[in-house]
């Protein structure tokens, strides 16, 4: 989805007169562009086996889980504010030539709020998750005494 938003980004630029300048809007598109197509996946591919249950992790699964959870959440939260930075841009421009961006601002909130709900579900599923393990650990803790 990021990749269609990128290219859509590019024509409308592209198919306009107007200069866009700036410092940290594209060095940060491009980074995390980077993050989401050779980063990620390459935690994918080095990813270590899952903890199974009443195993203790290792230190390279947590590690692994840290950098991979931690650097999702980062690089959401880094679109989310490059995407604005990039309607703002655009849209200095495009006021110039009367072009109202009233749609790619309720679109951008759309899928802001999609993305947000689902790391709520993400969250609440983890935890829910959580609470249902709890009662088996206990369990095989008193097996073990």
């Amino acid at each position: 989805m990021g990749t269609v938003f990128q290219v859509v980004a590019y024509l409308l630029v592209k198919t306009s007169d107007a200069s866009y300048e700036s410092k940290l809007h594209k060095p940060v598109g491009t980074a995390i562009t980077i993050i989401g197509v050779i980063v990620m996946p390459g935690l994918g591919v080095t990813r270590p086996p899952a903890t199974k249950p009443n195993e203790e992790k290792t230190i390279k699964r947590f590690v692994w889980e840290l950098l991979h959870k931690n650097i999702g959440k980062i690089v959401l939260l880094l679109a989310f504010f490059n995407v604005q930075g990039g309607i703002n841009l655009f849209d200095s421009n495009a006021q110039k030539n009367d072009v109202d961006l009233r749609a790619v601002r309720i679109a951008a909130l759309v899928v802001a709020v999609f993305v947000l709900a689902m790391i709520v579900r993400s969250l609440v599923n983890n935890n829910k998750a959580i609470v249902k393990a709890s009662p088996v650990e206990a369990e095989a803790k008193e097996v073990e005494l």
